[in-house]
């Protein structure tokens, strides 16, 4: 589902602490990578690679891959208009919103809005809220 870029906050270049995050498929809490395939892709076995955002400390311009998806035969899907699954989260991925709350050291906080088909915005918050039923888990 591509990278997650570590946000700029407006003040200072410490790293940032990812505390929360909610993660949405046409505006639908979801829980895990598997959740957000099965609304994209239909129920099934969905392979791919992840990486937890929850906890995580990204310095100043770093970026990670949080899902790459595979294959059946557990290949990374490459970038390719003619294969038909990577059509599909493609488009898909237009359905995806996520919510990311993030603190500096100093326990300054943003939270990051982005996804869908709007620019994401990123907003002083006071702090990030607890863990809910509606935060994902991974």
């Amino acid at each position: 589902m591509g990278l997650f870029n570590s946000p700029s906050p407006t003040k200072g270049v410490g790293p940032a602490i990812i505390k929360h995050v909610i993660m949405k498929v046409d505006d639908q809490p979801v829980k895990n990578w598997v959740e957000v395939l099965d609304k994209i892709l239909g129920p099934g076995y969905h392979p791919g690679e992840e990486s937890d955002m929850s906890g995580r400390v990204f310095s100043a311009g770093e970026s990670i891959n949080v899902f790459i998806p595979h294959d059946d035969a557990n290949n990374p899907i490459a970038f390719d208009k003619s294969n038909p699954l990577w059509a599909k989260l493609d488009t898909g991925r237009g359905r995806v919103t996520v919510e990311i709350c993030y603190c500096s050291t100093l326990g300054e906080c943003w939270t990051l809005r982005g996804g869908g088909m709007t620019p994401s915005t990123t907003t002083s918050t006071r702090r990030c809220p607890t863990r809910s039923a509606t935060t994902f888990q991974q």
